[in-house]
């Protein structure tokens, strides 16, 4: 048995929206979007303004159990120098 769904999204955005479950009124759906794309805006522009310094690159094996982390960015040397 499938459960009812609500969802929004603003055609030509690619895959921006979100679904809830039940029939929900669609002024409560549109200002959840809104509401989630201005978190999501706020992390976006911390993200662009952020010097390389402050992003940390990792590699590891593994997509749902993660292995052998190594982290690639910043370097110690890199770590050291920055004010953290």
């Amino acid at each position: 048995m499938s459960e009812r769904m609500t969802s929004v999204q603003v055609p030509g955005t690619g895959h921006i929206g979100f679904a809830d479950y039940g029939r929900v009124e669609p002024a409560h759906m549109i200002a959840r979007l809104r509401e989630i794309a201005r978190v999501e805006m706020e992390a976006a522009q911390r993200v662009l303004e952020a010097p390389d310094c402050a992003f940390v690159v990792e590699t590891y094996t593994g997509i749902h159990v993660q292995r052998d982390r190594k982290r690639i960015w910043p370097t110690d040397q890199e770590i050291g120098g920055r004010d953290a």
